[in-house]
């Protein structure tokens, strides 16, 4: 969904769900790089730099959000709603 929330607060949990990463806010949308595996999606630390791997695939328009704690994560790493 385009621009669903860009500018807005969110609350961010892991990946699996299970633990609460806490608050931040949703900073844009952008391409981001993962690489398959049978256990889901990985990527590395900065999910916007492209690895030199064979297998990578590119998510375009993929949330990026700053958690209050600092760090980024982008949506195709964690949970996340609009608070």
């Amino acid at each position: 969904m385009a621009n669903r929330g860009i500018g807005r607060r969110v609350a961010v949990w892991s990946g699996d769900g299970s633990e609460a990463l806490g608050n931040g806010t949703y900073v844009d949308q952008v391409t981001v790089y993962v690489i398959p595996s049978p256990g889901g999606l990985s990527s590395y630390k900065c999910a916007e730099e492209r690895p030199d791997l064979p297998n990578v695939e590119k998510i375009e328009r993929n949330p990026k959000i700053r958690l209050d704690s600092g760090g980024i994560v982008y949506g195709c790493q964690v949970w996340w709603d609009l608070i």
